[in-house]
């Protein structure tokens, strides 16, 4: 369905807002009232994870960046933080579908593990792609690029204009 960003981020908000209160994390957001066509509930677990994950690894005091750019037929979301950062191995773990191994917060914040995991599956069920940017010590870059209509849409017009 087409969906609204700027919804489904404001939810977030509310429900990291102690956390972000407790560590004085400001999240800056640009440019989040976009649409895009997607299951609406695995969208809001994906956000709602990358946003947890950006929490949990900046440090107090920290920012966290939000965006997004329309393309010709995609959306791409952007969450950056400026934590602690990723080896690239662990990048490479995560793109090779191994499983990453839970680490502390900043706060020594706990997980499973799993998230970025079941990110990649949900946003893959929805037609799209995830890329990292990381860099330990200098925070991580999660770039979710998702369709920004019915992909159907196309086809069905091609097919009535021949």
């Amino acid at each position: 369905e087409q969906i609204n960003l700027e919804s489904i981020f404001k939810e977030s908000f509310i429900t990291f807002n102690d956390v972000l209160e407790t560590k004085d994390i400001k999240i800056v957001p640009a440019n989040i009232n976009v649409s895009l066509y997607a299951d609406k509930n695995m969208i809001r677990i994906v956000l709602r994870n990358l946003l947890s994950n950006a929490i949990k690894f900046s440090h107090p005091g920290g920012t966290i960046q939000i965006f997004t750019k329309s393309m010709k037929s995609s959306i791409e979301i952007s969450v950056k933080d400026y934590g602690i950062g990723m080896s690239k191995e662990r990048v490479d773990d995560f793109f090779q579908r191994k499983l990453i191994k839970s680490r502390p917060g900043t706060l020594d914040e706990r997980g499973t593990g799993f998230g970025l995991m079941i990110c990649r599956e949900l946003i893959e069920k929805n037609n799209g792609k995830i890329s990292i940017k990381s860099e330990y010590g200098n925070g991580t870059e999660v770039v979710v690029e998702l369709p920004g209509h019915d992909p159907t849409f196309n086809d069905l017009q091609s097919t009535m204009n021949p």
